[in-house]
């Protein structure tokens, strides 16, 4: 039986076994496919559906402070935008490169005191015809996510890495106050999507609270001021039969427990280049949480099928077991993947990601 990628997803969710794990993909450069179609891909067309993956439909809640956005400065090679949270965002022209950012509205308590009360879940914090487009993919058998801000991750970028960590040590009452008002908006934006009827199968966080080496901040940190809320943003979560994404780059292998605690129910996207290796974090934490992603792009990118072989059958046919894994590449899909290469990966996971 062959089923749609919402309930495949559902099914790995829940560790279950399905008909065979989920395949996604969030993002390929567009120079990726400006290589493939040189390759092979035929021109215009959906890697997705060229390569029978399954989709995933987010909703994106204005998560934002609704501060008036504005171009700052406008060059031939960069541009200085000020976005409606007040982060100032250097970007490169034409380019993929996400924009740095270089300036911050948001350094004190006092500047927090005077916007928190923008933060309010309201119907028009979603767009016109968001919903009409969450139904029509729920009907084609997407799976659906609300992918709003995730508190931790809207302190750091508000204030910026470097204020945030000194206000988190030396001033926890303005953390927390920012932790629990966007927390409070995140449980009412929840809410209200459900009242609205929107078909969702999942509440998707990005969240890039960990680098190479692991955390931005200790674990007590985050048991102690942003583990209690998100356990809170869980139970609401389940009590309305959603499942909880927790998106972070980096090392993740302290974040882990914590999420496991906090009662989220997987972890994407485990980039192995940091470190992170799922046959290890199987083998430790079985089925106390579902696994998304892991296969490298790094080897993929190598080119040497025999190594991407092993690559997928040693981490896929583990973690498959039981249900409880879903494919990705380990971040966006870049431009040293060839096409060969990433046609016999596909080719690998749907062998070895197949239950008899």
């Amino acid at each position: 039986m062959t089923l749609t990628s919402r309930e495949r997803a559902r099914l790995a969710l829940s560790h279950q076994e399905g008909d065979r794990v989920p395949m996604f993909e969030i993002s390929y450069w567009p120079e990726t496919i400006e290589r493939w179609e040189k390759e092979g891909l035929p021109k215009g067309a959906d890697p997705l559906d060229y390569f029978g993956m399954d989709r995933v439909h987010f909703v994106y809640p204005d998560s934002t402070l609704r501060l008036p956005s504005e171009l700052v400065e406008e060059g031939t090679q960069y541009r200085l935008e000020r976005d409606s949270d007040g982060v100032l965002l250097r970007s490169i022209r034409g380019s993929y490169v996400p924009p740095s950012e270089v300036g911050w509205s948001i350094q004190t308590a006092d500047d927090w005191r005077s916007l928190r009360q923008r933060m309010v879940a309201t119907p028009d914090r979603f767009g016109r015809d968001t919903l009409a487009a969450a139904r029509h993919a729920s009907s084609q058998g997407q799976f659906v996510v609300l992918s709003p801000v995730e508190p931790a991750w809207y302190f750091i970028r508000t204030l910026g890495l470097e204020t945030a960590s000194v206000v988190m040590m030396q001033q926890p009452d303005f953390f927390d106050d920012v932790l629990e008002v966007m927390t409070q908006f995140n449980l009412d934006i929840i809410e209200l999507a459900m009242q609205s009827k929107y078909p969702l199968d999942a509440v998707w966080y990005f969240s890039d609270l960990c680098y190479r080496n692991g955390m931005l901040f200790s674990p007590r940190l985050y048991r102690v001021h942003v583990l209690p809320r998100l356990r809170r943003i869980c139970a609401l979560c389940h009590e309305l039969g959603l499942k909880v994404i927790y998106h972070c780059d980096g090392y993740v292998a302290e974040l882990i427990p914590l999420l496991i605690e906090a009662g989220a129910d997987c972890i994407q996207p485990l980039e192995a280049r940091a470190g992170n290796d799922l046959r290890i974090y199987r083998q430790q934490y079985q089925h106390r949480i579902a696994f998304f992603g892991n296969i490298s792009a790094d080897v993929i990118a190598e080119g040497k099928f025999d190594t991407i072989e092993d690559e997928v059958q040693s981490k896929v046919s583990l973690a498959k077991e039981g249900g409880g894994y879903l494919y990705h590449i380990d971040h966006s899909v870049p431009p040293g993947v060839s096409f060969a290469a990433y046609s016999w990966l596909i080719e690998c996971v749907k062998r070895y990601g197949t239950y008899a």
